[in-house]
């Protein structure tokens, strides 16, 4: 493997800053903290979709990769992998027990659509969230690299052998 939990950590910390630094060099910029709304998860979806990238090459498997990909008219789930696999990635995890019935609908969506539907977070603040989490998306498909050290290992494992 080329990354783990902390790597893809460290990595997304790195570009987060780049990308700050990158704004505050525009000719508009004004001197105020850049607290844009959705930069920190854009950072860490293009951050996950490098990492599996460079994984997928290592192990030379090919791929064709989706951003924003349209699940349904008004569902749209982060990254697709091929015709195959389905991404749900969060910084933080989520915030409210309604999340449960979302992602419930979505997931039976993408198994009617005959995807693997996955999440993986940053980190999860709560344990009950946790277990939430992996209740709706099942064990084998919700990865926290906040916990185990072994969940990146995990995650991509579970691409690989989805896509082979």
């Amino acid at each position: 493997m080329n990354y783990n939990n902390e790597t893809v950590k460290s990595k997304y910390i790195t570009n987060l800053n780049k990308a700050i630094e990158g704004l505050k060099q525009l000719d508009v910029y004004c001197n105020r903290d850049i607290k844009i709304k959705g930069l920190n998860r854009w950072v860490l979806e293009q951050t996950i979709q490098s990492c599996i990238k460079e994984e997928l090459t290592q192990q030379k498997i090919p791929y064709n990769f989706e951003e924003q990909f349209q699940l349904q008219s008004r569902i749209k789930v982060d990254l697709k992998i091929d015709d195959k696999i389905l991404i749900e990635i969060k910084v933080s995890g989520i915030y409210s027990r309604n999340t449960e019935e979302t992602y419930m609908k979505y997931k039976k969506i993408a198994e009617e659509k005959n995807f693997e539907y996955v999440y993986i977070t940053l980190k999860e603040g709560y344990e009950h969230y946790h277990e939430l989490m992996r209740n709706v998306f099942g064990n084998e498909n919700a990865f926290f690299l906040d916990t185990d050290k072994n969940e990146w290992e995990r995650f991509i494992n579970r691409i690989i052998n989805t896509l082979t």
